[in-house]
């Protein structure tokens, strides 16, 4: 495309960059050449000539009262404070304008006006670039596949992810078609900022071209996104196309899914996606066999979950407290009651507190198992150990060991280091009490006891008054009965 003619201009001050590698033609107006290193912005002695090294530098030319005439061709563009003028060369001259002054008109040809934009993204000039791009744009230029990748690149670089996702949809109106490597940048850096939805889509745009395909990192973008918004389907489904588009998955592939599957509790394919990194050769990592471990013992697979937890083991590698509490709660529930307490042996011998969950499940492993008298000796000892702060819900446990035992004394002693704690026993502590009262066969404890629960302001509940009734039939209080039930006809 041959230069433009130029308008008339009122008279300039303005300074001249160019690129190494390029010849510098002088104008015959100029007074003075200095050259300065870019990097460092110290003033060196090298004459204005060919320069061949690698790093990027420019000259600066003081051209003054210069009169620009119909007809001079130029290489750039200019705006009220940037141009392109008289300078031959690969990449072009880059012109800032100094002085007040009116359009200096546009533009030469596609290529090296591209070249241009190419060489100011790569130096992480922003605003030139935009504003090249821009008034390329504007006046029917289309810039190179190559130059929007680069000035994307260089947006992104920045942090400007609106100019960049402006830039390419620019680009996809001017009819250029977007590469794997457009496709990549933007879902790479989009993805985490615009949603899952939106990566899904530049996906689907791009399966319209069966031509182009993503990278394994990109696959890997997209497959986070999505686990991170639960869309554990849509991962599933990504999967599928990395394994179909050929791409390799690596070990930030496995431990996504891994991670993504262990989430959302679908222990079938955290198990397919542990099995296909075995057999391509990948170790799992800490985070996979955690994750693993856990995975399978809230699915009542604890076989699987100490085989997991023994790899763990034997790698040296220090599970932390919720793979012990997880897997203690699923042998619990297996009624695997040895079991249970050599993953609580192994948790304390390597420095781990036991705390509230774990309490509750090895509590709850002895009370499915029937170990009542067990149970209580446990609270007791951990009671004495103060390892832990004690709490309402890990009392009413030992409450209902001991209803079961027919302890009602130490049933009683529980209920009281309750309230002088500063805990406040609710409902259930005072109905655990009294129940306990009447399989003790101590009708005026229970009775003692639901008076002091009225006192406290305790609302009963029918679960309060039936061993209540149960235990005054047995011991012939009709007396004290008839005002218990006129008490809570309401119920009835």
């Amino acid at each position: 495309m041959a230069g433009l003619m130029i308008m008339p201009c009122s008279p300039l001050n303005i300074k001249v960059r160019c690129f190494v590698g390029q010849e510098i033609v002088q104008h015959k107006n100029c007074r003075t050449v200095e050259k300065f290193n870019y990097n460092t912005r110290k003033e060196c002695s090298e004459k204005t000539t060919s320069v061949k090294e690698p790093k990027l530098r420019f000259n600066v030319v003081e051209l003054t009262e210069r009169n620009l005439k119909f007809n001079d061709k130029v290489l750039g563009y200019g705006d009220k404070g940037t141009g392109f003028a008289g300078f031959k060369g690969n990449k072009g001259t880059y012109v800032e304008n100094e002085g007040n002054c009116s359009s200096l008109a546009i533009v030469g040809d596609e290529a090296r006006m591209s070249m241009m934009l190419i060489s100011l993204s790569r130096a992480n000039k922003v605003s030139s670039a935009s504003s090249l791009y821009k008034r390329m744009v504007d006046s029917g230029m289309q810039p190179t596949l190559h130059a929007c990748n680069s000035l994307i690149a260089c947006f992104l670089r920045r942090g400007f992810i609106d100019d960049a996702l402006s830039a390419f949809e620019s680009m996809k109106k001017m009819t250029i078609k977007p590469s794997e490597y457009t496709y990549s940048l933007v879902i790479k850096a989009v993805g985490h900022s615009q949603g899952w939805q939106y990566a899904f889509h530049l996906l689907k745009e791009m399966e319209t071209q069966d031509s182009l395909r993503l990278d394994t990192v990109a696959y890997n973008t997209l497959i986070s996104v999505c686990g991170r918004a639960g869309k554990w389907k849509e991962v599933h489904q990504l999967w599928g196309k990395l394994k179909q588009k050929g791409c390799k998955e690596t070990m930030v592939t496995y431990r996504l899914l891994v991670s993504t599957f262990v989430q959302s509790d679908q222990v079938e394919l955290a198990l397919e996606a542990y099995h296909d990194m075995i057999s391509n050769g990948w170790k799992p990592n800490e985070d996979i066999l955690k994750g693993l471990t856990c995975v399978c013992a809230k699915g009542g697979q604890w076989v699987l979950a100490l085989d997991f937890f023994q790899n763990m083991v034997d790698l040296g590698t220090k599970p932390n407290r919720i793979t012990y509490n997880t897997l203690i709660n699923s042998l619990g529930k297996a009624r695997e009651v040895d079991l249970a307490f050599k993953i609580y042996e192994h948790m304390q011998a390597v420095g781990h507190k036991a705390d509230g969950y774990t309490i509750r499940a090895l509590l709850n492993c002895l009370k499915r198992t029937g170990q009542f008298a067990r149970s209580v000796s446990l609270f007791e000892s951990l009671k004495a150990s103060r390892s832990f702060e004690m709490n309402t819900e890990i009392y009413n446990m030992a409450l209902l060991s001991c209803q079961r035992l027919g302890l009602w004394e130490k049933a009683l002693q529980y209920v009281w280091e309750m309230e002088k704690s500063g805990l406040k026993p609710g409902t259930l502590s005072y109905n655990i009490l009294i129940s306990t009262c009447e399989v003790a066969r101590q009708p005026n404890v229970a009775l003692q006891v639901y008076e002091h629960m009225l006192c406290v302001e305790c609302s009963p509940n029918t679960f309060t008054y039936l061993p209540l009734i149960r235990a005054c039939g047995r011991g012939d209080l009709w007396c004290e009965l008839q005002q218990v039930l006129k008490v809570g006809q309401f119920l009835f």
